[in-house]
């Protein structure tokens, strides 16, 4: 036997049963003999890679090539270990050299796509497997690695395309149904991403990462009960992973219960001291609960463990805001700027700040930044809408204003029915709903009159407590209903009264169209017998100071003591017009001004708004901050003076001391950020004259 054959047999046998250890033996006492054998190099080559001695592999597989430079497998080996090395220049360089000497090497053509993967050249990538798959088409695996690529490439319809071939081709393959699900994720197509992250369960329901982005997909959809099971399903499996007990704090903090997430944040500090991401998790908790000083250290803690963490920096911004600190949360959002300018959620709230500080146009600069950056930030749309709302810029306004029902689906709550949304066909009967809340109703009702002309056989559904006042104010031809009563009525088509306000409302003279409700004649009788003891010398002061609307209440509820000291009268009695349980408030001013107030304990100021509406008619003026109450008392032309904070609401406009919905509201703005010492001295004045 040639002793080459021999040497081949025996050691390449070895190798292949993995005695690896005998084999290099064997090696080093044959080249002692054999110094020039291509054979001999090779199989040093092949066994130090199998030590992990890349290096030496390399330089055995070089002395195997000057014996014999015609071998593209050692080639190709060679580009291997320059892989394994993380010189990627050099493993494509070698595997392109197998190639050269043989265009049929499939191996080649594969680790060459690998290598190009792995230097984001993804293009190339799936050249090469594409080449390797035509020279052996049943290599399916390629179709794998081709789908993965894809997905790295954010070509995911791609992807998806490529995987499918694959798992038709291998259909227990986790990895097939896996990648799938992922690419369906990315894509937002989470019921196609659930439905394939259960096929892989179904072959191994144990696999973490599978069950994770199954979890992760839930939480996305807010089905928190599913994502918990699943999240705990894991604990129990592998109770130290690290980004699970992560993914389980982060569930509890976004359901608010705050206890269960700070345990499992503080599991996840025990096991990593450093992470950043938990502490940042905590300073929401503590923000959430106003405990500002400690979201502030925490915050902080992130940031001196992750300078580059983005999100801390985010959150301060956002604390400071919310505490009325614009420049602070200015300073904090330009640092975050500084790591990354792109970021859609800083400038998000960048805009959101610097409407704040009353500087609208370069809010809206940025927002349209966010929309360039992602066509689908709803959030940035409606924004827009407000602020071109607020400069009185209403065709721009009305038509970014759709983007509402996207933007916040949980204010916003578009109505399920299977009726189409309304064409623009006249002849059609349409449902007409109102939408938001219960000044918002009223507001739009404004457009009722010019909507009666249009419609001619149409439903309105407005809330339940405004039917009576509607069928009093309004024309007969159009019927109205509780909204909560839709179903049971026939219509064509349907449409949010809020939609059509681009038709009726184009420009500020529009608004001198605007309708208005009428009152009852008549208090209850217990009120009205109270009402005609009021001296006929008295001021009859209606007053409301607080809204529970959490997102604003802070910029705009006032202390009731600091309103009642700015009405100048000194017979003067006052109308409890606020909503909500407030006795102790009224009782505090009684107790310490002399004040006098009607006693309205028979009427419900939240269910009876027909006789709430029908007490704001026999009060000479209205004092009120922005809340329902002022949107009741100017439906009826009552009027009305409105103390607004520094950045108001999009409905009174910017700087105008009048408003454009209703004729007899006076706004009085504050001059500086949560100071209202400006507006009650201005309307102060104008209560003398």
């Amino acid at each position: 036997m040639n002793p080459e054959v021999k040497i081949q047999k025996n050691i390449f046998s070895l190798i292949r049963d993995n005695r690896i250890q005998e084999a290099r033996k064997e090696c080093e006492k044959l080249i002692q003999h054999y110094p020039k054998s291509e054979i001999l190099y090779k199989a040093l080559g092949l066994i130090n890679h199998r030590l992990n001695k890349y290096k030496l592999g390399i330089n055995y597989f070089k002395k195997s090539i000057a014996c014999n430079a015609i071998q593209p497998d050692v080639l190709n080996n060679i580009g291997i270990c320059y892989k394994e090395e993380g010189d990627l220049k050099n493993s494509i360089k070698y595997y392109k050299k197998a190639i050269g000497l043989d265009n049929k090497y499939e191996d080649a053509f594969v680790n060459l796509g690998i290598s190009n993967k792995d230097m984001l050249d993804y293009n190339s990538s799936i050249i090469n497997f594409k080449k390797a798959l035509s020279i052996n088409p049943r290599n399916t695996v390629l179709l794998l690695y081709i789908g993965i690529v894809f997905y790295k490439w954010n070509k995911f319809d791609l992807s998806i395309k490529s995987l499918l071939n694959f798992i038709s081709n291998n259909p227990d393959s986790i990895d097939g149904f896996y990648n799938i699900a992922l690419s369906y994720k990315k894509l937002k197509e989470m019921d196609k991403s659930i439905f394939y992250f259960k096929k892989a369960l179904n072959l191994d329901e144990d696999h973490i990462e599978a069950n994770l982005n199954l979890a992760n997909c839930y939480f996305d959809i807010e089905n928190f009960s599913l994502a918990e099971k699943i999240y705990l399903k894991i604990y129990s499996i592998k109770p130290n992973f690290v980004e699970n007990i992560y993914n389980l704090g982060n569930l509890y903090m976004n359901i608010e219960d705050f206890n269960k997430a700070e345990e499992f944040f503080y599991k996840v500090l025990d096991l990593d001291a450093n992470h950043s991401s938990t502490y940042n998790c905590l300073g929401v908790i503590k923000r959430k609960q106003s405990k500002v000083k400690d979201a502030k250290i925490l915050f902080e803690k992130s940031i001196n463990i992750d300078y580059d963490f983005i999100d801390p920096l985010i959150n301060l911004g956002i604390l400071s805001r919310e505490n009325g600190n614009y420049k602070n949360a200015v300073s904090y959002y330009q640092k975050a700027m500084e790591i990354d300018k792109n970021n859609t959620n800083l400038l998000l709230n960048f805009a959101v700040t610097l409407t704040d500080l009353k500087n609208y146009e370069k809010a809206n600069d940025f927002y349209e930044k966010i929309i360039k950056l992602n066509p689908n930030y709803f959030e940035a749309y409606y924004n827009l809408s407000i602020n071109f709302l607020r400069l009185k810029q209403f065709k721009k306004g009305w038509e970014y204003y759709d983007w509402r029902w996207k933007a916040d689906p949980q204010n916003f709550k578009f109505l399920k029915t299977s009726k189409p949304i309304w064409s623009g066909d006249y002849r059609e009967k349409v449902y007409i709903w109102s939408e938001q809340g219960l000044g918002d109703e009223i507001m739009f009702s404004t457009i009722i009159n010019e909507v009666s002309l249009l419609f001619k056989n149409s439903i309105i559904g407005v809330d339940e407590r405004l039917v009576k006042i509607f069928y009093r104010s309004f024309p007969t031809n159009i019927k109205f209903i509780s909204n909560k009563t839709f179903k049971n009525y026939e219509f064509d088509s349907h449409i949010p009264i809020g939609n059509l306000l681009k038709l009726f409302r184009k420009n500020l003279k529009s608004f001198e169209k605007n309708s208005f409700l009428l009152t009852k004649k008549n208090l209850k009788p217990n009120i009205l017998k109270e009402y005609n003891k009021i001296p006929k010398d008295n001021h009859i002061i209606g007053i409301s100071w607080f809204t529970e609307n959490k997102a604003v209440s802070q910029k705009r509820n006032i202390d009731l003591l600091q309103l009642i000291k700015t009405i100048p009268y000194k017979k003067v009695t006052f109308i409890n017009l606020q909503y909500g349980n407030f006795e102790k408030d009224v009782e505090k001013v009684i107790a310490k001004l002399g004040a006098k107030f009607l006693n309205t304990k028979d009427i419900c100021n939240y269910s009876e708004i027909d006789d709430l509406l029908t007490l704001i008619s026999f009060c000479d003026k209205v004092v009120s901050i922005d809340n329902s109450t002022v949107h009741l008392s100017g439906s009826i032309g009552k009027d009305t003076r409105v103390i607004l904070p520094y950045s108001a609401d999009w409905r009174w406009g910017v700087e105008s001391k009048k408003s454009y919905w209703y004729k007899n509201i006076h706004l009085y703005r504050q001059k500086n950020p949560f100071d209202w010492e400006a507006p009650l001295a201005e309307l102060k004045k104008d209560l003398k004259n």
